[in-house]
């Protein structure tokens, strides 16, 4: 090209884009007391568009905790034990 730009070719990210994790484990709570999952580190690909038309590539580590809080409830959905 006799300006220096080229074309780029860009196709749209289908969406919605879902992601699976799994984590297992086993536990003994009590009612009220929160539970703490860590499911570990994941790498993540970040891009990044620059205004000379490149793009930059980098990996992200990003951690996912599951904060679970049992609470034990009655057929009509009152709490069995109190605060």
């Amino acid at each position: 090209m006799p300006d220096g730009k080229t074309n780029q070719l860009t196709s749209p990210v289908p969406l919605p884009k879902f992601r699976l994790r799994k984590v297992q484990t086993s536990a003994a709570v009590l009612d009220g007391q929160t539970l703490v999952i860590g499911a570990g580190s994941a790498r993540h690909l970040k891009q990044t568009h620059n205004a000379d038309g490149t793009t930059t590539n980098t990996f992200v580590e990003k951690e996912l905790f599951y904060f679970i809080t049992p609470r034990l409830i009655d057929a009509a959905g009152n709490r069995l034990h109190s605060e």
